[in-house]
């Protein structure tokens, strides 16, 4: 696995999660079915969304970040300063979906990690509420 994270901890539990990559690097469990109806167009790269978020260690569990109790954080998918696994994950989700998704280092920050909180190769796993 080119030096990733052997321990992924939660991320065994993806047992039927899609892989949206179909290459391992990003998987998805809905958690809460979006608004098909409402927006009928996915987001894309360019876009700008607001979502909900919380971001954490898949060998640990220990919180990144996290959006919860604060304003939606605005970001344009596809920017440099969004994670590659992040940004790929928005463009499968509607309006109003929940969702899950473990990402591997290669679609994060791989070897170089982001300290002091990430360490190089880990698995991030994102709950994101668009």
């Amino acid at each position: 696995m080119n030096g990733e994270d052997t321990h992924i901890g939660e991320v065994d539990n993806y047992a039927g999660a899609e892989d949206i990559n179909s290459d391992g690097s990003v998987l998805k469990l809905t958690l809460k079915i979006g608004d098909e109806y409402g927006c009928p167009n996915l987001p894309k790269t360019g876009d700008e969304v607001a979502i909900h978020y919380t971001c954490k260690l898949a060998q640990n569990h220990e919180v990144v970040v996290t959006t919860k109790g604060k304003q939606r954080k605005k970001i344009r998918i596809g920017d440099p300063g969004v994670v590659t696994g992040m940004s790929e994950a928005l463009k499968t989700m509607r309006t109003d979906e929940v969702s899950q998704f473990a990402v591997r280092p290669s679609k994060a920050y791989g070897d170089r990690g982001a300290p002091p909180k990430i360490p190089p190769n880990a698995t991030l796993i994102f709950e994101i509420e668009l």
